[in-house]
């Protein structure tokens, strides 16, 4: 799973270059989690979005899932 702090009510959205890999929404305590995340490789992205879709942060990293509940 991926994992993370945020500004309540902001969208996080996860991806693997271009593609999709799931999306959240901050709680109000600040926290955000997607689960289920399979076996991937490549350049992870996470964008955080305001309510009105502004994008407010962005990352992007190296990423490697070896199986679904492994992560490098």
């Amino acid at each position: 799973s991926l994992a993370g702090k945020g500004d309540p009510g902001a969208k996080v959205l996860a991806l693997i270059g271009v593609e999709p890999i799931g999306e959240a929404t901050v709680g109000p305590d600040g926290a955000w989690a997607i689960n289920g995340v399979a076996k991937a490789t490549g350049s992870l992205r996470i964008e955080m979005k305001d309510a009105d879709g502004k994008e407010k942060d962005r990352i992007d990293l190296p990423f490697t899932v070896a199986s679904a509940s492994t992560a490098v």
